[in-house]
């Protein structure tokens, strides 16, 4: 099984990887170390963290794709997460393995780029909070940016049939109903096999 967690910067998805870490010991990797290995390690790929949305991720893809493909036949179940996750390429692993993807896309195409920038600063990320390093500038740039990917998002997300959440509904209605579609609800909900400690 194979979660695969989408979206715009700073919408949710480190956090809902690591719920699924915590609660169900569904280990993950986010597709950010994957980025920085190919902008420092192959500059010659031309992929870089500064690249916009959804450009860098058409890039990124090609090689994200065979990571997840071999996931899904080595690993019991494993999570990827990241804003570099195309909607187009995980229709795609869903249609290869029927049953055996569950994806969701979180993002905010209702906010303003200064609502974001209000909700980011209300709520830092607890772990690395990079945004704290941008100067006022750059941060706007970056709010712009990530309001145009979410609706972007929104917009493929329906076009192959994916689960897309606006995160505009609040933080912890929108964490529940990720996971919902992650693991189903009620009787619906997945068993993950057991890991050893």
């Amino acid at each position: 099984m194979l979660f695969v967690v989408g979206g715009a910067a700073r919408s949710g998805k480190s956090t809902l990887a690591r719920t699924l870490l915590e609660r169900e010991r569904v280990p993950y990797v986010s597709t950010d170390y994957v980025v920085s290995g190919l902008h420092h390690g192959a500059p010659e790929l031309g992929i870089r963290h500064e690249d916009p949305n959804p450009g860098r991720s058409q890039k990124v893809w090609p090689i994200l794709e065979p990571m997840a493909r071999n996931i899904l036949e080595v690993e019991v179940g494993y999570t990827i997460e990241g804003d570099v996750v195309v909607p187009a390429g995980v229709a795609g692993l869903r249609d290869r393995y029927p049953g055996q993807v569950r994806a969701c896309f979180l993002a905010f195409p209702q906010w303003s780029p200064e609502h974001a920038m209000e909700i980011w600063k209300e709520y830092p990320d607890p772990i690395n909070d990079w945004l704290a390093g941008l100067d006022q500038p750059d941060l706007l740039a970056l709010a712009e940016e990530m309001v145009s990917y979410s609706r972007w998002l929104s917009g493929e997300c329906a076009r192959w049939n994916l689960p897309f959440i606006d995160v505009g509904i609040g933080r912890a209605e929108s964490q529940a109903q990720a996971l919902d579609e992650l693991l189903g609800a009620g009787e619906d909900r997945l068993t993950l096999p057991t890991r050893p400690r």
